[in-house]
């Protein structure tokens, strides 16, 4: 934590998070360094929401939310209070929506899971610097020659399939939940949902 913390506190810290989806369950996975790249912290996650809602889209999202709940956490243990960190991932559709402040539709995608994103991006006492990179540069590049980022992001990407392959083998069935950030939630029949979906609530009215 000590070495992500300086990282934070120098503007030299990064971190990298790539999901994963399949079988109608998505998983994501993050690695967090310090300065000249010494390795602070990695995790991995499953995606919470009903089966339904899984897409490799949410996947990258909750990669996201996983980054700030470790970048949090060192922020509180050590009172930092000023710093920053550069947040990178591939999927640039996430990118785009955490890191945004337009007007979000209830009907949106992922509607939850954003609107907690962005709650707790603007609660971090310190500044993200969002970089888009490509995916999958280890099918025409050796490893060795990639950027350090770029070998992070192969590095998540196979921490997100190998928790995957685990939840598939373990016949987990991913569930909805309430996000600390989130505000208010829909539920319909007693299940939370991820979006306002007209077509779905009325048919559960009528």
């Amino acid at each position: 934590g000590k070495t992500l913390a300086a990282g934070i506190l120098q503007g030299l810290a990064t971190a990298v998070s790539d999901g994963s989806y399949k079988d109608c369950i998505g998983t994501s996975g993050f690695i967090l360094r310090g300065a000249n790249r010494v390795l602070g912290a990695i995790g991995d996650n499953v995606v919470p929401g009903n089966p339904e809602e899984q897409s490799s889209y949410r996947s990258e999202l909750a990669g996201i939310s996983g980054v700030i709940a470790i970048v949090d956490a060192i922020c509180k243990k050590y009172d930092i209070m000023d710093g920053s960190m550069t947040l990178a991932l591939d999927g640039e559709q996430a990118l785009r929506a955490a890191n945004s402040d337009w007007p979000l539709s209830p009907t949106a995608t992922d509607f939850d899971l954003i609107v907690d994103i962005r709650c707790k991006i603007r609660l971090l006492p310190i500044t993200l610097k969002w970089q888009w990179i490509q995916g999958h540069q280890d099918d025409h590049v050796s490893f060795n020659e990639l950027s350090g980022l770029a070998q992070d992001n192969v590095s998540a990407d196979k921490l997100a399939k190998l928790r995957l392959q685990r939840c598939i083998q373990e016949g987990h069935i991913p569930t909805s939940q309430r996000f600390g950030n989130e505000g208010w939630s829909i539920s319909l029949q007693g299940v939370k949902v991820s979006k306002l979906d007209y077509h779905r609530l009325y048919s559960t009215m009528w």
